[in-house]
């Protein structure tokens, strides 16, 4: 089951002792349309679950020497495809515009 993959996930990055951080999602919305409507429907996203998003998840956890595979269709011509694997060797942070907040 799903609940079942993500508890062993979760035990195999605990297990590594290397740097780690969790990467949220910052959702937002393009085109015009009120700003309530807005706020509703970017309110509605963060209680759906992840297979109701394609798959891609409100937090990712990040730990450096793991090892990730792809679960969708990002970009084919580059590989980023569903079923590919790697190895995460670095996390790259950056700072938001609007809160400066640092962030990977």
């Amino acid at each position: 089951s799903n609940a079942e993959v993500d508890a062993y996930n979760t035990k195999v990055l605990t297990s590594l002792n290397t740097e780690g951080a969790t990467a949220n999602a910052y959702d937002f919305c393009v085109g015009d349309g009120q700003a309530s409507i807005k706020e509703k429907v970017l309110s509605n996203v963060k209680n759906l679950k992840t297979t109701e998003t394609y798959g891609l998840p409100l937090k990712l956890n990040l730990k450096v020497g793991a090892k990730y595979m792809m679960t969708v269709n990002i970009d084919t011509e580059d590989g980023l495809v569903n079923g590919a694997c790697g190895k995460l060797i670095m996390i790259d942070y950056g700072k938001l515009q609007k809160t400066n907040e640092t962030v990977p």
